[in-house]
């Protein structure tokens, strides 16, 4: 048997003899130890920003140009991770996105935006949350303490954990403009005496107590407070001072055909259409109180047929509890069929706090 045979069979013997062994037991494979179970620590769990690692906060962005202002309908990304104190991920934990309005810290009010909008915020394998939003002005919540709030991820299984972004300044304009009549013709005439030059008209009306004569013109922003025109409109409509702001302009033509048109009437038929607002309106109009300005005695009209135009027009301006204006102009006119004024009366309103 040469040396090459016998080096063979030699190392079948000790693979057969190993193999005896090890099924007899007698020969130990070493145990692969278990790994070691990453569990997440909700104790010390805590928010952060991925795109600068800051700690306790979110990113948020708003990817349209208006920002948060509501021009049109906007898009705002948001991100946050959440890890803890080892550095372990929190995987697939739902989240409750909520904006927190605030008063100077004096006073907060809160929106649950989850559930209001209907939104979903899981982190992800990674421990990310991302969620892209598409808002405008009338699905996002208005607050009474302000418009500057902080966006907020909480959730239910974290005791004490909040991601907050930094403050947003959330805009809401809201505008209605209502020209309406009950005849045919009626729609040409309240945009006749739109466009007029109605302070110098009502001047120039022939009225035993025409309080328009020697009025000095009251002015806010360069706009006379206390008539409705284009010019009135179109500031009021436009203004864009503060970040909340409500405008309503709603104006009625109802003709008539005879003289019998008195202060009763006027006063039911302004409740009928516009609502309410003439206090101080009296029976005989000799003597209007609550600041009316008036071209006159309504019988000294002198007219058998035309429009009565309702006109009100009110806007309500808000930064803040603290920061908010308000006026209200009320104007009823008399006009003849060919469209010339006869007869005005007219009231501004105002509150600042």
């Amino acid at each position: 048997m040469n040396r090459g045979s016998r080096e063979y069979y030699r190392l079948l013997f000790v693979l057969s003899t190993s193999l005896i062994l090890l099924l007899s037991g007698c020969i130990q494979l070493p145990k692969k130890e278990p790994e070691e179970e990453i569990v997440f620590d909700l104790n010390t769990a805590s928010f952060y920003n991925p795109k600068t690692n800051t700690s306790e906060h979110i990113h948020v962005k708003n990817l349209n140009s208006s920002g948060s202002f509501f021009r049109h309908e906007d898009q705002m990304e948001i991100i946050a991770g959440l890890r803890d104190a080892q550095g372990r991920p929190g995987i697939f934990i739902n989240l409750t996105l909520g904006i927190i309005y605030s008063w100077f810290s004096q006073w907060s009010e809160e929106f649950n935006l989850t559930k209001k909008l209907g939104l979903s915020v899981t982190t992800n394998a990674s421990g990310i949350a991302y969620l892209l939003i598409t808002y405008n002005q009338w699905s996002w919540p208005k607050s009474m303490a302000g418009t500057w709030g902080s966006l907020e991820l909480s959730s239910c299984y974290l005791n004490n954990t909040i991601g907050r972004s930094k403050e947003f300044s959330f805009h809401f304009y809201d505008k209605k403009v209502l020209r309406n009549t009950t005849a045919e013709g009626g729609l040409a005439a309240i945009e006749n005496l739109e466009n007029s030059n109605l302070i110098e008209e009502a001047r120039s009306l022939a009225g035993t107590e025409n309080s328009y004569v020697d009025w000095t013109i009251p002015s806010y922003g360069g706009v006379t407070r206390a008539i409705i025109n284009t010019t009135s409109i179109k500031y009021y409509t436009e203004y864009r001072g503060q970040p909340r702001i409500s405008i309503i302009y709603i104006a009625w033509a109802v003709p008539f055909e005879e003289m019998n048109y008195t202060y009763l009437s006027i006063r039911s038929d302004w409740t009928k259409y516009i609502g309410t607002g003439l206090n101080g309106i009296l029976e005989d109009g000799l003597s209007p109180s609550y600041s009316w300005l008036t071209t006159g005695p309504l019988a000294e009209a002198n007219i058998t047929a035309g429009w009565v135009i309702f006109q009100k027009i009110m806007i309500d301006s808000f930064s803040m509890a603290l920061d908010a204006w308000g006026v209200t102009v009320y104007q009823i006119s008399l006009i003849a069929t060919d469209f010339q004024l006869r007869w005005l009366i007219s009231r501004s309103s105002e509150w600042i706090s």
